[in-house]
Order: C-alpha cells, then structure tokens, then sequence
C-alpha cells in the first residue's frame, strides 16, 4: 500500500526539481512560462530567488517524504 502513494509523490519532487534547475540556469523563459516578468536585473535576481528556493524546498520536501 506505501508503493502507491510514493510512485505518485516521487515524480512530483522530481519535476519540482528541474523547474529549480530552470530558473537557477535560465530565469526569463521560466519566468515566462509562470507568467512572471522582468524589467531590471534585480527583477530577474528576484525572481531566479525567491522561485528557486520554493521550488527547491517542494523538491526535497516531496523527495525526502517519498522515500
């Protein structure tokens, strides 16, 4: 019964993990996929931020309980 709910709670903590990877490497096409924009370098640095952390916390927090 535990094999359920972690084959559905993995793949989320993974895929919550790329989108950490895209904003880190590349914050304008990811922001734009949110719906997020940029006009000044300290908008894309909140941006890369503020998304990165929140979806790096989801990731391990998905990660970390799927185990």
């Amino acid at each position: 019964m535990r094999i359920v709910p972690t084959a559905l709670i993995f793949p989320g903590g993974l895929f919550f993990l790329a989108t950490t990877a895209g904003f880190l490497l590349n914050p304008v096409p990811s922001g734009g996929n949110f719906g997020l924009s940029a006009s000044r370098p300290h908008g894309l640095a909140s941006i890369r931020a503020a998304i990165s952390a929140f979806c790096a916390v989801a990731a391990m927090c998905m990660t970390i309980s799927a185990r």
